[in-house]
């Protein structure tokens, strides 16, 4: 049913406001995530994001930097954003500085209450711990079926090389942060 609600509202091309008023009409108690990464981009539909009137709430995935711009390297995601002009290190870095500026002005405007600040390191070294955090923030609750996808050995060593490769940067990265919401969590 949600399929088709979506597949209906992308033929129509339906504002982002009229998505989200349909989502809830039909969501009865079910909860609505948007997980849709180009909206850091653009503070304007932050701002009309921010003003859905329901029982809203917004988790801020944050992640160091460095891994998240060679992830952008090497699957190309900076050629995507050709109007913002240098090497493809500058572009992603710059993509990187304006996702995470557009997001921490716009959860500066909402109840510190609606917001739960996700370190995507610790998510990788600890999903246990992480996700239980997260749903019992939520109101939702755990089970560790949820993240069963970290019981493959295989999954599991390929993300913690990742953590580890950046962890000393990742470690002094959150230590030079400024701003408190990146704190708080």
């Amino acid at each position: 049913e949600a399929s088709r609600l979506i597949e209906g509202l992308e033929s129509e091309e339906a504002s982002i406001d009229e998505a989200y008023a349909a989502l809830f009409r039909h969501g009865d108690s079910r909860v609505v995530i948007d997980k849709t990464v180009d909206y850091a981009m653009d503070k304007e539909i932050l701002d009309r994001i921010g003003r859905v009137g329901h029982k809203r709430r917004f988790i801020y995935l944050v992640r160091h930097p460095l891994p998240t711009i060679d992830s952008m390297l090497r699957t190309g995601l900076h050629e995507a954003y050709s109007q913002i002009l240098g090497t493809a290190w500058d572009v992603s870095d710059e993509i990187w500085r304006r996702w995470n500026r557009n997001i921490i002005d716009f959860l500066s405007t909402v109840p510190e209450e609606e917001v739960f600040l996700l370190h995507y390191e610790h998510l990788v070294a600890q999903p246990a711990k992480s996700v239980e955090a997260l749903l019992n923030w939520l109101g939702l609750e755990f089970s560790e079926s949820l993240v069963s996808l970290y019981e493959n050995e295989e999954w599991r060593q390929e993300y913690q090389q990742r953590v580890e490769q950046h962890a000393g940067e990742a470690l002094e990265w959150n230590k030079q942060i400024e701003n408190p919401l990146l704190l708080q969590y």
